[in-house]
């Protein structure tokens, strides 16, 4: 850091540091979570000014930021622990002997996820898919952001973290489930089961390239649906005031909502639409009441692509899911079925009334 930046660092209170990385935990998960809720384009939009001022003075942008808060130094009992980057793989201990070394070894890993970012931002700034409707240059973009040769490769690395974290951690959390299912121990264990499966199964692209991959990580969604489960029933026993209506944990909803869209099995994507209509919270910057109309919505055009053409067919279609830029709809489709020229179009908030 500068000497400007040491200065306002040391201004926040004597031991600053942990604080600071609270807040950049938090700031990266809304940021995340932003991208899904503001309006426009990408880089349009009024938000945040001061800080999109502040970036460019800085030679920064939104992800080249996310990404130093994610390699901020993590306190002194972090230090013993290795730090991964997008080239370096982790080795963890056999097995893991408490919670918080899991933690320790987790938070490492996870910073090898931001090496895709830019790998993703390079190949859509390339492809010329932006505003394009040439149906080559729209299925070559999904090939390549989904399984170019760099993605595939960054992927392994990471994914190649995440299972050698996983295989160290779960004879502790079978451990742990053991428990008395009200301790600490026992909730802090499924939160941090959560957020690792969350990332683990949705930051694999190249999973998401064909019906047969997706299909196989079926147990996987299983999992999840029973561990959000219980961190749902754990929440509704806590909720005793306005403010336990706004949760920041795990990004829960978010990847409930994920499930309803990309399962390939009926039944777990049905259990997923339940469970987000059955939501007791404000989750971040989300409104569940939105992202269940839309999983609902996601139904009915599930139903109707299952109609027509193969497997294969039917999924890539499902690829072309789509927000209507800058409306409250959703463009479901550019591949429309036989006998339909039009685009199926939800309009979110028709039926929100009834849902309430």
């Amino acid at each position: 850091m500068d000497e400007e930046s040491d200065c306002l660092v040391t201004a926040l209170g004597p031991n600053p540091r942990a604080l600071l990385i609270a807040v950049a935990d938090v700031f990266t998960d809304l940021a995340t979570q932003a991208r899904t809720v503001l309006r426009g384009g990408v880089g349009s939009g009024p938000p945040l000014p001061n800080l999109a001022k502040s970036l460019i003075c800085k030679k920064q942008t939104m992800e080249s930021f996310v990404d130093l808060l994610s390699k901020l130094p993590r306190p002194s009992s972090f230090s013993s622990y290795p730090v991964v980057s997008s080239s370096v793989d982790i080795v963890p201990p056999v097995v893991f002997d408490t919670l918080n070394e899991f933690k320790c070894y987790w938070t490492a890993a996870r910073r090898g996820q931001t090496a895709l970012n830019p790998i993703m931002v390079e190949i859509m700034q390339r492809s010329g898919v932006v505003g394009s409707t040439d149906e080559a240059v729209i299925d070559n973009f999904y090939y390549e952001i989904l399984g170019g040769s760099e993605v595939r490769k960054t992927s392994e690395i990471f994914q190649g973290s995440m299972r050698a974290i996983d295989a160290a951690f779960q004879p502790l959390f079978d451990q742990v489930m053991m428990s008395d299912t009200d301790s600490v121990a026992y909730l802090k264990a499924v939160h941090l089961r959560l957020q690792f499966l969350g990332v683990s199964i949705f930051n694999d692209p190249p999973q998401f390239l064909n019906v047969k991959s997706l299909q196989a990580r079926t147990p996987l969604f299983q999992e999840y649906l029973s561990l959000a489960q219980v961190a749902l029933r754990a929440n509704r026993r806590e909720m005793v005031n306005p403010a336990h209506q706004l949760s920041l944990q795990c990004g829960l909803a978010w990847y409930l909502l994920l499930i309803s869209f990309f399962s390939r099995d009926p039944l777990v994507r049905g259990e997923a639409v339940w469970m987000l209509g059955d939501y007791p919270n404000q989750d971040g910057l989300w409104d569940t009441c939105s992202l269940h109309a839309l999983a609902l919505r996601n139904g009915i055009v599930e139903r109707e692509n299952s109609m027509e053409g193969t497997p294969g067919a039917q999924w890539r279609r499902l690829w072309r899911r789509e927000f209507r830029d800058g409306t409250d709809g959703v463009i479901w489709t550019r591949q429309p079925l036989t006998g339909s020229g039009d685009l199926l179009i939800a309009d979110l908030y028709t039926s929100m009334a009834g849902m309430e």
